[in-house]
């Protein structure tokens, strides 16, 4: 079977893989009240702030239009959640100019493993 990426996760021992997916709030409503411009600057500031979130260790992918996957190993089950929560809140507390009358939007994010 080839390698997909995610062989050096599972392969090691006694350690188990965390799997979560963030999904955006509303992400159609923004797209279609401020257009493809700001949805794209929702998608790279998400990015953005799970990048600087997540350890190296993790595999992170955008699934679909508004969400995201993250497999990420050596966390126990209460750090997983700690971190998955502190993005979110990260994500919540950030927010993103977009091209009507200088408003910046704020974002919501739903985390579910």
């Amino acid at each position: 079977m080839p390698d997909n990426g995610c062989s050096h996760l599972l392969k090691k021992q006694d350690h188990s893989v965390k799997c979560a997916m963030i999904n955006i709030i509303f992400f159609k409503k923004v797209i279609d009240t401020y257009c493809h411009d700001a949805g794209n600057k929702v998608i790279k500031m998400i990015s953005l702030l799970i990048g600087e979130s997540i350890s190296h260790s993790a595999i992170i992918s955008r699934f679909g239009s508004e969400e995201f996957c993250i497999l990420i190993a050596d966390l126990t089950f209460i750090s997983a959640k700690m971190l998955f929560n502190n993005l979110r809140e990260e994500i919540a507390d950030a927010h993103v100019p977009s091209s009507k009358n200088d408003q910046q939007l704020q974002i919501t994010v739903c985390t579910g493993g």
